[in-house]
């Protein structure tokens, strides 16, 4: 039970630093995208 633990912390832990690292690229297509979310969401 603990290696699972580890091994799902080390898969999270990598998907943040992708997302750390790649935050500037990913920042406008995210905004867009919860833009279009929420603005249908309000309809």
């Amino acid at each position: 039970m603990d290696i699972e633990k580890t091994i799902i912390g080390i898969l999270f832990l990598g998907l943040g630093l992708i997302f750390f690292f790649n935050n500037k690229n990913i920042a406008p297509g995210a905004a867009t995208f919860y833009q279009k979310l929420y603005t249908e969401y309000r309809k």
